[in-house]
């Protein structure tokens, strides 16, 4: 069977790469028999028009494809519309339909990008970036992850889904995932919102544990931590910031979370075994929170241990969870794999 190349070549791989998979699903087309259909059957029959007919190319917004029945006695089904699916693109894929306007405008758009937050506009975005990185349960990097922007073009931003086995109120209460740098506030087994933090420099430093908030405090003073002169509160190089919410570790003032003076550390591993958060977060947290809350800390192991599972899988679409976050997915490079089949069968190799 002849292949054609050049312009026609291109424009098959193009089409391929909005396959699914190897069974020949299309992202967007329903009712449309394809059972037997593979990737290679497809381009074979886009490039021979005998059985489907595309119109667009990769940079088109959409595709129209036209099925023939084969049981519907020569009639053709009406086209179907599908757009492109931008699941399976890569970054730089994606760069030819989103700008980086586009990104910044929908994490307004969704709350993580705070105008008025600091004189700072790049502190701005970063803090936006990892708001939005917590939200889907992502390992804090403040970078606008491949993983971060098909959250932002495929829905709310917030894909996380998390499984509590036995949430210990049917009230607000707290995880501080250590692996990732995210705190989350639950509702009962649902999740309320999540927030970026900072932990301790190394995994000890922050103690593992189930805990209560037994102190608040506004614009607390810090000691010096026994290496420093202590610092007054309210001013803006006391390391606690605005806000101090002492767990139930030595009575409540040596380890909890509060804000900063560093708003850059948020999101990595920064501190002497407390928790950060940015200033504005620990003020909305410090509102709404209680003393006497339930916080539950520990890595993504100790987490599942206590049944807190927190991922970027349905739990529902399988049996168990993972036992530890997935890496960040790579899209199928389908388009490469077309390229190098129909190369060979234009070589004859």
């Amino acid at each position: 069977m002849g292949v054609a190349s050049g312009n026609s070549l291109n424009a098959a791989r193009d089409r391929a790469a909005f396959i699914v998979n190897e069974r020949g699903g299309i992202p967007g087309v329903t009712g449309i028999k394809k059972d037997s259909v593979t990737l290679s059957e497809y381009v074979r029959n886009v490039l021979l028009s005998t059985t489907i007919s595309a119109s667009g190319s990769s940079g088109a917004e959409s595709f129209l494809y036209r099925f023939i029945d084969p049981d519907a006695e020569g009639e053709e089904e009406e086209p179907v519309h599908a757009g492109p699916d931008f699941g399976m693109m890569w970054d730089d894929e994606l760069s030819t339909h989103f700008d980086d306007d586009y990104y910044l405008e929908r994490m307004k758009e969704l709350g993580f990008y705070l105008q008025g937050e600091s004189s700072d506009q790049s502190l701005n975005y970063r803090n936006a970036v990892i708001r939005l990185q917590s939200s889907i349960n992502q390992s804090i990097s403040g970078v606008l992850t491949l993983q971060a922007k098909k959250a932002l073009i495929e829905g709310s931003g917030v894909v996380a889904y998390d499984r509590v086995d036995s949430p210990p109120t049917t009230g607000h209460w707290i995880t501080i995932n250590k692996s990732t740098r995210v705190l989350t506030v639950y509702l009962g087994g649902e999740i309320h919102k999540k927030y970026p933090v900072a932990v301790g420099r190394t995994m000890s430093l922050t103690p593992d544990g189930k805990f209560t908030f037994v102190t608040k405090s506004v614009n607390p003073a810090w000691g010096g931590g026994g290496y420093a002169r202590p610092v007054a509160g309210g001013v803006p190089s006391n390391p606690l910031g605005p806000r101090w919410m002492g767990l139930s570790i030595g009575g409540g003032g040596r380890y909890g979370v509060h804000g900063n003076a560093a708003p850059r550390s948020i999101g990595t591993y920064a501190s002497a075994g407390c928790v950060r958060m940015t200033n504005t977060d620990i003020r909305e947290l410090y509102d709404y929170i209680p003393v006497g809350t339930n916080v539950w800390v520990g890595s993504t192991e100790k987490l599942i241990s206590y049944g807190v599972y927190q991922n970027l899988i349905d739990p529902l679409a399988g049996d168990e969870p993972p036992p530890e976050p997935e890496p960040e997915p790579e899209p199928v490079r389908e388009d490469l794999a077309v390229r190098i089949e129909l190369e060979s069968e234009e070589t004859g190799e």
